[in-house]
């Protein structure tokens, strides 16, 4: 989980965006973690900050260690994470368009960090369009996007760009949400129960929320089993998933253990640790006596999530956890 190089140089020189790193782009020194939000992976940065303690910062998306982290936005206030951008100069330049407020501030980390500001596009950058040029690679950017060309019938342009925003992204829970009504509309069922399938196994920050999960979970109930020929626990244990919130036991956490453990077992890590993010997330969410019942701590969540990494061949993102072993 390297900063890029240029990153890097610039924070040797100038100390840009509040974080530490060596000349190779290591970070040397992560924010402390509570284990479930931000997510694992978050790098925040000391510039730009958005107020009400969110911030923008860097994120490595789950099997993505080796690539050039994204930017993100938090929005704690409703547990959210908001991919904006594929790299820092798409960031910025996207600011300087829908922030015009902070202008002179993202002008000062543009010439820190000696990112170009300025590129050729047409039009003015006021619609949705306009500004995917700014970044043609944001995810967020793509969804919307698809979500406008799903609107006009174009369902090609639609997958496309959905499928962009997930190489980038994987555990874009929203634009899976998108893939499967995409899926869904086309009739390709298979396809569209695995999207629901991906989209319930997300973690929470890059979703949409309770409501969502709770519709992808009664739709994929109602599925003929056939659609999915492997040995997915969740697809064959999707009867007895309930998504309940406030209740005094709740047996999907047992389901959820079952199927880390089975994807670890298969090859399948990253898929374990997006399960792993969302069980710290949900349970992070209950009551104190509810953790209590099931044994949970944010401690004991970073240990799972250290084993797990460790068990996924994810270990480069042991760092960001505090610690560089198990």
């Amino acid at each position: 989980m390297l900063l890029p190089q240029s990153i890097a140089n610039s924070i040797q020189a100038r100390r840009t965006l509040g974080i530490d790193c060596d000349s190779e782009g290591i970070v040397r020194r992560w924010p402390s973690f509570n284990g479930c939000y931000p997510p694992l992976g978050y790098l925040r940065w000391t510039v730009l900050e958005v107020g009400n303690g969110d911030t923008y910062g860097y994120y490595w998306p789950v099997g993505h260690e080796e690539r050039v982290p994204l930017v993100c936005t938090t929005e704690h206030d409703v547990f959210r994470v908001v991919p904006i951008a594929s790299d820092l100069a798409g960031c910025l330049r996207l600011l300087m368009e829908t922030r015009p407020k902070i202008a002179n501030e993202v002008k000062e980390v543009a010439q820190g960090c000696d990112v170009p500001l300025a590129i050729e596009r047409p039009g003015a950058a006021t619609t949705d369009r306009a500004l995917s040029t700014l970044d043609p690679h944001s995810p967020e950017l793509l969804l919307v996007q698809a979500r406008e060309a799903m609107r006009t019938g174009d369902l090609t342009l639609c997958e496309r760009s959905l499928l962009d925003a997930l190489d980038v992204l994987p555990e874009y829970g929203l634009a899976i949400f998108v893939l499967s009504q995409l899926y869904r509309r086309q009739q390709r069922f298979a396809d569209a129960a695995q999207a629901l399938l991906d989209m319930i196994c997300a973690p929470l920050c890059f979703g949409g929320g309770y409501d969502m999960r709770l519709k992808c979970l009664r739709t994929i109930q109602g599925m003929p089993d056939v659609l999915i020929r492997s040995d997915d626990v969740l697809w064959h244990q999707r009867s007895r998933l309930t998504f309940r919130i406030g209740v005094r036991e709740n047996d999907d956490f047992l389901i959820y253990e079952e199927a880390i453990a089975s994807c670890l077992a298969t090859g399948a890590g990253v898929k374990a640790i997006w399960l792993r993010m969302l069980v710290g997330e949900l349970l992070a969410l209950e009551t104190v006596s509810f953790q209590e019942r099931y044994g949970w701590t944010h401690e004991k969540h970073r240990h799972d999530l250290a084993r797990d990494l460790t068990a996924a061949g994810l270990s480069a993102r042991l760092p960001a956890l505090g610690v560089t072993d198990v």
